[in-house]
């Protein structure tokens, strides 16, 4: 009969609720309007999971990330903190309908539930202390909540029934949208039979406890009334083949996260975010859908919508982001005063970082709307010129790009894209729009683990550097980026060029393939280009030749310059004076300070980072089959270099003496047909094959 009263009640209830919704919200003390914000149906799904970032909210937890699921509308009592150590203030709660109640009132709320009970490691005087019980704010995303203990009840009926059974505890359990565990979590009331007590709950059985020591809690956010759907907009966050660390394990996937609509947001932090073997990548960074890229905390326009986290960057060529290569600029008829800042400003030997691949736009010829792509960039590292004008850059065809060639390589020498207006992200200015290419590489730079030495975009303290764009606020106006910080984004008329430099941007044809393009090696040989002990390096097309470079400014290990009969010795055993012709076949050169500096041609070889060497001193191991193997077993091997090419085969076994290092040629084979004893030390190495 019980069951059945029951039944009746509730079909009333819910009929009630449908037919006249504005009658039962004033029964329960709320306007109108209220009840209609509160019952607008959210963008959200019901028993959909969304992550939040909560570390430092729940005093004793230190996880970052947890997820929580979207349980709705549940009409159940909320307590407020005056509850505290009052047995009857549950059942008082729990029949008003009264914001102004002393101990709290029934009434409809949208609530997120954490998906785990949370271990905190401290008691329930603990968690009050902290705002926990009875709620704090939270912010996240734009959009504040409520962070708090759910109501549990007070006690237990003679039935066995949890009481006040309008709790939240069990308003979310019946929905059925969490699975639990043994975990006794605490909620916000006082036990009804002993004030000193404070209840818990089970969620597998929804068993009530008063007693022990309990270090759970189950927060629920809970959403103000006055927000509605405008408010939420979810962004799917791709973890890209890695997973982000809570209490339910690792989650891999994709996730959702809710931020404020219509309204930028900052970038997720990588805490607690793993990639393959649990190693954290050093630089990490986000992408959006359009390929823009965002550090950890970076603001994030309204309009994105997924985020994909990017353990490492995706490189089309071999090159390694941030490294250093050179290249003659001196026929290029570049406009504007010579940059003394290196080298005298002579442009025979200007440093390029190789910024990588990087998805951006870039100005076409002067048209307003930018060309968006994927595309391989190197920047100076200098102004090449100082004080020159936007305009003459712009009429010998510097800004939007003209043909430079180089080691077989047809490129685009033009100025970076830079934005055509400016953000304040806290105490950093970006332009925007955000995939400008001054910005990308400079933030790809410090994104990089060795980016204090390594910012891909140097030297720009007191140097500003035209871009290619019209300022947005006066088309008659054009953008130069740097100078006071590396972030600076001014206007300045493009006939006047007085303190602003040309950093061209080199541009690698996108026809080009990864295996199109070499790198070569210039061994220093105890020498030094300018401050650079080396190698330096140099692009050059496969099979192409290319120009062996200057001697200008290069000094020997004493201090002094090059002499006149300087040359380059290549690894194919010839020598090459500097400015002449070096064919396609050389792979790496050295400097050649005198005629008995270099004893032999240079062995290029791959070191254990995966850097190009040369090795000038070396012994050409070749076969050896001992007569007399009995007698004579090992082949001795002293300390030193040792280059095997072609099939080699020793008869005897090879036996180290000291630290002895293999360099194996293309195709080369060692062949020891008694082993090797390793009683040294031995390193191997590979020659590069291109």
């Amino acid at each position: 009969m019980k069951k059945r009263i029951l039944s009746i009640l509730l079909t009333l209830c819910m009929a009630l609720s449908t037919v006249t919704p504005l009658v039962f919200a004033a029964e329960n003390g709320q306007s109108a309007e209220n009840a209609d914000q509160t019952r607008e149906p959210l963008s959200l799904e019901e028993g959909e999971t969304y992550w939040f970032q909560i570390r430092g909210m729940i005093n004793g937890f230190y996880k970052y990330y947890e997820s929580f699921v979207y349980v709705g509308t549940v009409d159940s009592y909320v307590l407020n903190s005056a509850s505290a150590g009052n047995a009857g203030s549950s059942a008082a709660a729990s029949a008003a309908t009264d914001s102004d109640a002393q101990y709290g009132y029934c009434y409809d709320h949208r609530l997120f539930v954490s998906a785990e009970a949370l271990e905190i490691g401290t008691d329930w005087d603990g968690l009050h202390g902290g705002g926990v019980i009875f709620g704090k704010p939270y912010e996240s995303g734009g959009l504040t909540y409520t962070l708090r203990a759910p109501t549990v009840g007070s006690g237990v009926s003679e039935d066995g029934t949890v009481i006040p059974e309008n709790n939240e505890w069990d308003a979310i359990r019946n929905k059925g949208y969490i699975t639990g565990n043994k975990s006794y979590c605490w909620g916000q009331d006082t036990f009804s039979e002993d004030a000193s007590k404070r209840s818990s709950r089970r969620f597998d059985n929804g068993e009530l406890r008063s007693e022990g020591n309990d270090t759970c809690i189950r927060p629920v956010l809970e959403i103000p009334a006055e927000l509605t759907e405008k408010d939420f907009k979810v962004v799917t966050v791709d973890l890209n083949g890695g997973y982000v660390w809570s209490t339910a394990g690792r989650t891999s996937g994709k996730i959702k996260i809710i931020v404020k609509a219509g309204q930028g947001f900052s970038a997720p932090t990588k805490s607690e975010m793993y990639f393959a073997t649990n190693l954290k990548k050093n630089n990490f960074h986000w992408r959006d859908e359009k390929g823009n890229i965002y550090r950890v905390g970076d603001p994030v326009p309204a309009e994105v919508n997924t985020l994909t986290a990017c353990w490492t960057f995706e490189e089309k060529f071999s090159f390694e982001a941030g490294s250093t290569y050179y290249f003659n600029l001196s026929e290029a008829g570049i406009p504007g005063s010579a940059n003394s800042d290196f080298y005298g400003g002579s442009l025979d030997c200007v440093p390029f970082t190789y910024a990588g691949t990087v998805d951006t736009y870039a100005q076409n010829g002067g048209s307003s709307a930018g060309v968006n792509g994927s595309r391989s960039l190197l920047v100076a590292n200098y102004n090449v010129t100082r004080d020159v004008s936007w305009d003459k850059l712009n009429e010998k065809g510097f800004i939007f790009g003209r043909p430079f060639e180089s080691g077989g390589v047809s490129y685009t020498m033009r100025a970076p894209s830079a934005g055509t207006d400016s953000y304040l992200n806290k105490t950093e200015v970006r332009g925007t729009p955000w995939n400008n290419e001054w910005d990308t590489i400079r933030v790809k730079g410090e994104i990089d683990p060795a980016s204090l030495t390594r910012n891909y975009i140097k030297n720009w303290q007191g140097s500003p550097s035209w871009g290619q764009d019209a300022l947005a606020g006066d088309a008659s106006m054009r953008v130069y980026r740097g100078g006071d910080e590396a972030g600076s984004f001014v206007g300045a008329s493009p006939s006047s060029g007085t303190g602003i430099g040309y950093r061209p941007i080199l541009e690698i044809p996108e026809e080009i393939e990864a295996e199109d393009l070499r790198a070569v090696t210039v061994n220093l040989n105890k020498g030094k280009l300018g401050g650079d002990t080396g190698p330096v390096r140099m692009i050059a097309r496969q099979g192409a030749s290319f120009t062996a470079p200057t001697a200008r400014h290069l000094t020997d290990s004493e201090g002094n310059p090059a002499s006149a009969d300087f040359m380059w010795v290549g690894d194919d055993g010839n020598t090459y004076a500097p400015g002449s012709t070096v064919p396609g076949n050389v792979r790496m050169l050295v400097a050649r300070w005198s005629e008995d500096s270099i004893g032999m041609p240079p062995v290029p070889y791959l070191d254990e980072n995966g850097q190009m060497q040369g090795c000038l001193t070396y012994t050409e191991l070749t076969s050896y089959f001992e007569p007399d193997i009995k007698n004579n077993p090992f082949y001795d091997l002293p300390a030193g270099w040792y280059v095997i090419s072609g099939d080699v085969t020793v008869t005897s076994r090879i036996r180290l003496n000291g630290d002895v290092k293999f360099i194996l040629t293309d195709g080369a084979q060692l062949d020891a047909k008694w082993g090797i004893d390793l009683g040294g030390r031995r390193h191997l190495y590979r020659l590069r094959s291109d």
